[in-house]
């Protein structure tokens, strides 16, 4: 049911040791965005949201691969590129740097659409203050 965020690419070229090489392309297995202006909001199933508001305030993605069966167990991966699509953007023009980080515990995606900051999270969905709401924080 949970999923540990693995931030690798989409585009992966790998090698096994009898210099074979490949590449693969995976799209997301699952995704969410977490708002610090309605932390008990989920956004689950829509447009990734991830930046700072012009009041400092955050929202970040999370976004998981599944690898299973789609690299051998043999293989030595030599290069990862992660790729996304601004689809939209502030009306001035703003100079935005992302960062990569690694989760180390469960989360989960939700199904929370429909407005840009999602809708009050059920239990077992991610958010700003649960990693499983209401409880495991």
């Amino acid at each position: 049911m949970f999923k540990h965020l693995l931030l690798c690419a989409a585009l992966i070229h790998c090698s096994s040791l009898s210099a074979f090489s490949a590449s693969v392309t995976l799209q997301p297995s699952e995704d969410t965005s977490l708002f610090e202006t309605s932390p008990d909001d989920n956004l689950g199933s829509s447009d990734l949201a991830s930046g700072t508001t012009s009041a400092g305030l955050k929202s970040r993605a999370l976004v998981w691969f599944d690898f299973a069966g789609k690299i051998p167990a043999n293989a030595t991966v030599t290069s990862v590129e992660l790729s996304f699509r601004v689809t939209k953007a502030p009306p001035s023009a703003v100079t935005s740097t992302f960062g990569l980080h690694r989760v180390l515990q469960d989360w989960a995606e939700g199904t929370k659409s429909g407005s840009k900051i999602g809708a009050p999270a059920t239990a077992g969905e991610t958010t700003w203050n649960a990693r499983v709401f209401p409880d495991v924080h």
